[in-house]
């Protein structure tokens, strides 16, 4: 499924109903993959950073809110390392 998110995560957060499943994809996916995420949606189009974007549109904005919630976890050292050995999803 991820597959399918992965290189559209910025238009389908903006879609009312495929949005639930990009904040999904980002609170539940792997360190590796929710990495992918990130770099998608911090990337420049069209002069303008993704995460811009999304922030602007009542949808998306969602999204953001779980990608600061799941950095947040992200980034707990403890969280990392039990993913790393196969344990805890972060």
């Amino acid at each position: 499924m991820l597959g399918h998110i992965q290189g559209s995560l910025v238009q389908l957060a903006k879609n009312q109903y495929s949005s639930h499943v990009c904040e999904k994809a980002i609170t539940y996916s792997t360190v590796k993959t929710r990495r992918q995420l990130i770099d998608e949606i911090m990337s420049t189009g069209n002069g303008e950073h993704s995460i811009s974007v999304m922030m602007k549109d009542d949808f998306a904005s969602g999204s953001v809110f779980d990608l600061r919630f799941s950095l947040t976890l992200f980034c707990s050292p403890r969280l990392c390392f039990a993913e790393s050995i196969g344990g805890s999803r972060g």
